[in-house]
């Protein structure tokens, strides 16, 4: 979970490295959307986005699998994000570069990407 107390602007300049900008601007010229949800409803995609990524680290590290989301589920289960949720304040919007829209103090993001004409991903 990441603070956004400050605005789009503060959030992207003092809490990403400068890979992550990087690679967020490489993502989005690839096609990639970002949805964001001040309310809790992308909790589920992503919480498995996150199940997805714990699937890849093991594979990389030769980790056994049923280790790595067990450790995984133990430290950050769906509940715990649903709760967060459900008591956090929200807002509109959960900024973009010139949002002047108040700010949550949590929100869900979930990315896909386009459809492109090509038929590839």
């Amino acid at each position: 979970m990441l603070d956004l107390e400050g605005g789009f602007d503060n959030v992207w300049m003092k809490k990403f490295e400068g890979s992550a900008r990087t690679g967020a601007r490489k993502e989005e010229r690839e096609g990639v959307e970002v949805e964001c949800d001040p309310t809790g409803r992308l909790i589920p995609e992503m919480h498995q986005m996150l199940e997805d990524s714990v699937a890849r680290w093991a594979r990389r590290q030769h980790e056994p699998l049923w280790l790595a989301s067990r450790r995984q589920k133990a430290r950050d289960p769906l509940e715990r994000y649903q709760s967060i949720a459900a008591t956090s304040a929200t807002g509109a919007g959960c900024g973009s570069p010139g949002s002047k829209a108040v700010q949550p103090r949590a929100c869900w993001c979930s990315s896909v990407p386009k459809p492109t004409t090509s038929g590839r991903p």
